[in-house]
């Protein structure tokens, strides 16, 4: 199971799973719910008329007589209390209420992350939500018409060189192809000669410990990722788009077992503002380890998120061709990748983050989630245009039965 994971702390409690009962409205515990029946009767509630028993009630906050606490445990003592009461903002006497009425208490500050969905887990200062539900998380107001698009390293940088090197008259290629698509996009973009040289050189890898000898290569790295991401944007407006650079540690983290999560922050806002959300990716903190977060696994985790149905990944590789017929491979998918992988020329897994082959995975990853992918050339404005209209003369990554 794939899960997104927003982070809170459980104020009282235990570990508890079930469905949500969720209002955007305060809700008062006492006159609120009737404490006989369990069920709201504030006059214009949006949850008037349901009952909270058992359920996970998630509400902004408390309102009402400080009688609160009282009206909790008589539910309790009745068994109409609901599971748990998650709150963008606690109080003292909700507090009190539940801890009388052993009612487990979570805060949140985001509760809207939580409004399409239908249950969820409560471990610790964790809430777990099952991310290959119909739309994971907040985003049903996300149409699957947004797409995530990785930009790679490869074609907006000199990825060869020994030294950082833009590739402005590439970027201005895809800027200006993507300008004309009237579409939504998530964008991501890749390091090339920004990071990849700087970790050969540096000798930089996933390492528990951050050594004094590589403590300065790490902040190197940051740092380009910054002036490549400047550079790009840059680009970005010169063809009237309006990018918003997204921090991926400001969106990411990774769990207790070092696996990527979402720490919720919602990206609807800035899309439905007119804004182009950008990613990159950088160096990151695996839980106690240091690494790098691609920009691949980036475009994955996004799409998996938020429940979004295409990836396209723009490279400087102009499709791929089976050794053997000389003809373009058109489709990729689970039952066919072992095939492939073995007769591919052009795969190439020598960089640091997996190269095409690293990307081909990725999307794999993705098509077992339902998510298409696709990977093209992004050198000429007809391949970017026609890859954004998801013409057919591309390769394509798919989930199996589609």
């Amino acid at each position: 199971m794939n899960q997104s994971v927003i982070h809170g702390k459980k104020i009282f409690g235990h570990n508890i799973s079930g469905d949500i009962l969720y209002s955007e409205n305060s809700l008062s515990f006492y006159g609120g719910i009737n404490p006989e029946t369990g069920t709201v009767v504030q006059k214009s509630h949006p949850l008037e008329g349901k009952s909270v028993a058992g359920k996970i009630l998630v509400i902004p906050f408390a309102s009402g007589s400080t009688v609160g606490n009282w009206s909790l445990y008589r539910l309790a003592k009745r068994g109409l209390a609901p599971a748990a009461v998650i709150m963008s903002k606690t109080d003292n006497v909700t507090t009190v209420g539940c801890i009388m009425g052993n009612i487990t208490l979570f805060a949140c500050n985001n509760i809207s992350l939580l409004k399409y969905i239908k249950s969820l887990e409560i471990k610790e200062n964790e809430l777990f939500i099952d991310s290959t539900a119909d739309k994971p998380v907040t985003e049903k107001l996300f149409s699957e018409s947004v797409f995530v698009i990785k930009v790679g390293g490869s074609l907006i940088t000199h990825k060869e060189s020994s030294e950082p090197s833009f590739n402005r008259e590439n970027a201005e290629i895809f800027a200006s192809a993507f300008s004309q698509w009237n579409k939504k996009a998530i964008l991501i973009h890749g390091a090339g000669s920004f990071g990849h040289s700087v970790v050969r050189q540096k000798g930089l890898k996933i390492s528990s410990e951050v050594k004094s000898d590589t403590i300065k290569g790490w902040s190197e790295l940051i740092s380009l990722q910054y002036q490549l991401n400047i550079l790009f944007t840059d680009v970005l407006r010169k063809y009237g788009i309006n990018p918003w650079p997204v921090q991926p540690d400001s969106f990411f983290d990774f769990n207790r077992e070092g696996k990527i999560i979402t720490t919720g922050n919602s990206l609807l806002q800035i899309i439905n503002r007119g804004f182009t959300p950008v990613f990159y990716g950088i160096p990151f903190n695996f839980g106690k380890k240091t690494g790098i977060l691609s920009g691949d696994d980036i475009a994955l985790n996004l799409a998996v998120f938020h429940g979004l149905k295409n990836i396209i990944h723009f490279t400087s590789t102009d499709g791929f061709y089976d050794p053997e017929t000389k003809n373009p491979i058109m489709e990729i998918n689970r039952g066919n990748w072992n095939i492939h992988k073995n007769k591919l020329h052009s795969l190439n897994y020598a960089d640091v983050t997996g190269g095409i082959g690293g990307k081909i995975e990725s999307l794999l990853k993705a098509s077992d989630s339902g998510i298409t992918g696709l990977i093209t050339s992004g050198l000429t404005t007809e391949k970017i245009i026609s890859a954004l209209n998801l013409d057919s003369n591309h390769t394509w990554i798919r989930p199996e039965n589609s």
